[in-house]
């Protein structure tokens, strides 16, 4: 393995950086959230980062990340969903319920006309969303998905990561902590953003 050596950079090569970094933004967020109030505090999701979707049980965290996701995927970014906690069809049902406004209790009903009749085939080819319920488990699984694309996905979203598994460490606090570790470093290396 090769040693790396560091070098310093200086001030004024920084300087230069933050401002083509600067100027390669636009009047609006790369990865929004679609939700003008948020994103006129936060200006979207950053790039390259990890962001963290936090607040107690059932308050909506998954909602809210599907509803970006969708959303960012509608405004052709490549979005990868990889869910510990619901299958694909869970999500999909969530999904056609919420880009064509019908009504979830009918389809818990198995009425499925409103929904055939909306065609929503014709709205998922466009969008670049994929869903994943059988892999991910770990953080080298997560990775193996990342690497498996030809570009690296917009945007990752990992819903649920306290059913993430590690094959070493079983206090659920290490995991957690470590797979948050190992998301930053994969941000910081490839052309990605996690949520």
């Amino acid at each position: 393995m090769k040693k790396k050596v560091f070098k310093p950079i200086p001030l004024e090569c920084v300087y230069e950086s933050m401002l083509k970094r600067i100027k390669g933004r636009g009047a609006s967020s790369a990865y929004p959230f679609f939700l003008k109030e948020i994103d006129k505090i936060t200006y979207g999701i950053p790039k390259k980062r990890l962001t963290v979707i936090g607040a107690r049980p059932s308050e909506g965290k998954t909602t809210l990340g599907l509803q970006v996701a969708m959303m960012n995927a509608c405004n052709e970014k490549h979005v990868v969903w990889i869910t510990r906690e619901e299958d694909k069809e869970q999500l999909m049902e969530r999904m056609c319920c919420n880009l064509f406004s019908i009504n979830n209790q009918e389809l818990k009903k198995g009425k499925v006309e409103e929904l055939i009749s909306k065609n929503p085939n014709e709205l998922f080819r466009y969008m670049d969303f994929i869903l994943v319920d059988d892999y991910g488990f770990t953080f080298q699984e997560v990775e193996k998905i990342i690497d498996s694309f030809d570009e690296y996905p917009d945007l990752i979203f990992v819903d649920y990561i306290q059913l993430i598994q590690h094959e070493k460490r079983y206090n659920r606090r290490d995991v957690v902590e470590d797979f948050m570790r190992k998301c930053k470093w994969t941000v910081n290396s490839k052309d990605t953003t996690i949520i």
